[in-house]
């Protein structure tokens, strides 16, 4: 990971933004979400989940984070002395002040912390009227948005935005439901620069003190993240018509992690607080095919005390998000503002710890399954039973829906595989040791995970965040009953092999439209199974990246040898699959042992329980080794694709 540093470029988006949940123990808590508050300051912005409670903002400039302030009143500051007790180089710490840390409520926490090109707080006590008071800010870039309060005394929450109609006349209240009101030169007389922006102190008020939050906008110039070039922060403008449901997508050009949203021109519509940790999914609903493409998101809102709700509303893309035609108050021409932050790493990882972990159902453990970061994608099975084909996957993107990789059928429903952990996912009662889950987290050259909807043309091409070629996609369609599709980057577009069959590899034009990926699409041709019009689909993205993971491919010997996979302490999971004939999807990982002597081997496509086979796979430091075992993994002449994880 890049550096820290007060610097635009050279920041990755996880050292600038974080959404953290937490759940209240009355109790100091301290919490690592690796952002330096301490050296660089910034806003963290915390709401209860399950309970009817304010949203408390603590800043830098007020107190160093002693005092909050409620976005859903009008109120001045208020400084218990037990809320944010300390901030850190990483992090913060709360001390038992019920608001923010009562005994078993769930919370949310967002953290912004001051960047250029990205976030800035300002505090200002205006000694005199002015109609263009300027203030200062250090973005180093012209704002996309404004929110201010009076922190001394009590007043509304004004925001400007670009997105509104005047650059100095129009606001909105962060604390009402209120549609966009005027006023001549609200915001000064000239809009705000890179530099600086304006108010009217004869409305905010002269002698008293007021907090500016400043949000940047990213317009495509970039100069922000470890290239200098990514865009990680959107203010927009979204126009909704009243034609059919789903069809309206907010292009930012980035999957975004958290949005704050608005319609600035209907009374009573609240202000939208949605991240992809709470839980920000890409589909409405399972069922036949459809043209649907909303989502569902667990909504709080800015301005109210409210627990968390869940709507079925606009889900996520690859390139931004969706809102449906129906989404709260729509006539025509319906406005939506937006703040819209990227989701992140921007960098690769160094360390494979930081994106896999594999885990062993423990007992009396909340989740269930621990990783030891925020899981994107997980497989779970029970290692004794014979009844269940493959293992359950399921992901982020998806929550609370599962299919297996060993059947066709389309997604099911869980009430328990929940992702809203920071450590592990699944909530599920069930604590039997019998369960192993493997799991996954995204980030860029080595794993992603796609949703779309097919159309049945060919030469369809899916967007994705992998950063490289994907050496291996796996795709399945989640509304019907269709096989898993394979694409292996070593054998090309003209190729496919299935999750859910044993079978070889075979020709064939209809899944990839005889196309090969690139580091920014993958292609689609009219298979039903990868492109059905109507179909909504879902692909996991797989790459090499060294040291952490390797796609590659080997041809069986008949005796030993060993698979050079870069590693330094050898493979903790392997996937084989014989691609030439017959041979099933083979997984082994080492918390259940990869040992000289007995294998514990599981399957991705067979109902069969774990089996011990004889010593067929051996840990070596580079990767792993194959022995002799007949045709599991190292016949003689045999074509093998393998999968490993450091």
């Amino acid at each position: 990971m890049a550096a820290a540093g007060a610097g635009g470029g050279g920041l990755d988006v996880d050292e600038v933004f974080s959404t953290y949940l937490y759940t209240g123990t009355g109790s100091t808590q301290t919490f690592s979400n690796g952002i330096d508050l301490a050296g660089e300051g910034g806003l963290v912005w915390m709401k209860a989940r399950n309970n009817q409670q304010n949203n408390w903002w603590y800043d830098s400039e007020r107190s160093s984070f002693a005092a909050g302030l409620r976005s859903d009143t009008t109120a001045n500051e208020y400084n218990p002395g037990t809320a944010v007790t300390s901030v850190s180089s990483s992090g913060f710490t709360l001390g038992t002040y019920g608001e923010i840390n009562q005994s078993t409520i769930d919370y949310t926490s967002w953290t912004f912390r001051k960047a250029p090109k990205f976030f800035d707080v300002v505090k200002v006590t205006p000694s005199s009227s002015n109609t263009n008071l300027r203030i200062s800010h250090s973005l180093g870039a012209t704002p996309g948005c404004i929110i201010a309060k009076r922190s001394d005394g009590s007043g509304d929450w004004i925001v400007w935005h670009k997105g509104l109609a005047s650059a100095t006349n129009s606001s909105l209240n962060l604390n009402l439901t209120s549609s966009v009101t005027t006023r001549t030169n609200t915001w000064g007389t000239a809009a705000p620069t890179s530099t600086d922006f304006g108010i009217d102190t004869t409305y905010f008020g002269s002698s008293v003190t007021y907090v500016f939050y400043v949000f940047a906008d990213n317009d495509g110039d970039g100069g922000f993240g470890l290239d200098g070039d990514k865009d990680i922060i959107k203010c927009g403008l979204a126009t909704l018509s009243n034609v059919s449901p789903y069809d309206v997508e907010v292009d930012l050009g980035f999957e975004p992690q958290w949005v704050l949203l608005k319609d600035v021109n209907h009374s009573g519509s609240p202000w939208w607080v949605i991240d992809n940790m709470r839980g920000w999914s890409v589909q409405k609903s399972v069922g036949a095919l459809s043209s649907s493409t909303g989502g569902k998101w667990k909504a709080l809102f800015a301005n109210t005390l409210a627990a968390e709700v869940e709507y079925d509303y606009g889900g996520l893309t690859a390139t931004g998000f969706k809102l449906p035609s129906n989404f709260n108050y729509v006539d025509n021409n319906t406005d939506y503002i937006y703040i819209a932050i990227r989701r992140g790493p921007l960098a690769v990882p160094e360390d494979a710890t930081d994106v896999f972990a594999a885990d062993l159902s423990p007992n009396n453990n909340d989740p269930r399954f621990i990783s030891g970061f925020p899981v994107d994608m997980a497989m779970q099975r029970r290692r004794t039973s014979t009844g269940v084909k493959g293992f359950d996957i399921t992901s982020r993107l998806t929550t609370q829906k599962y299919m297996r990789t060993g059947l066709a059928n389309a997604e099911s429903s869980t009430s328990t595989q929940d992702m809203d952990y920071m450590n592990g996912y699944d909530d599920d009662g069930d604590t039997s040791t019998a369960f192993i889950s493997h799991m996954w987290k995204r980030a860029p050259g080595y794993f992603d995970v796609v949703t779309y909807n097919g159309d049945g043309v060919a030469g369809r091409t899916v967007s994705h965040n992998l950063g490289v070629v994907p050496e291996m996609i796996w795709v399945k369609k989640r509304n019907q009953n269709s096989n898993w599709e394979v694409y292996l980057d070593s054998q090309g577009g003209t190729k496919r092999i299935y999750l859910d069959y044993g079978n070889a590899i075979e020709t064939t034009s209809s899944a990839w439209n005889n196309t090969d990926a690139t580091d920014t699409v993958f292609s689609l041709g009219t298979s039903s199974q990868t492109n059905q019009n109507g179909g909504t689909f879902i692909a996991y993205l797989f790459g090499s990246l060294a040291g952490v993971s390797k796609v590659g491919s080997y041809t069986g010997n008949g005796s030993s040898q060993t698979i050079d996979c870069g590693f330094t302490a050898g493979a903790r999971y392997v996937l084989i699959k014989r691609v030439n004939g017959t041979g099933n999807w083979l997984v082994y990982d080492s918390v259940r042992g990869i040992n000289v002597g007995d294998d514990p081997r599981m399957f991705l496509n067979l109902t069969d329980a774990e089996v011990s086979d004889t010593n067929s796979i051996n840990v070596n430091a580079s990767g792993f080794s194959v022995n002799n075992d007949g045709n599991f993994t190292n016949q003689s002449g045999a074509n093998y694709i393998f999968y490993a994880i450091a």
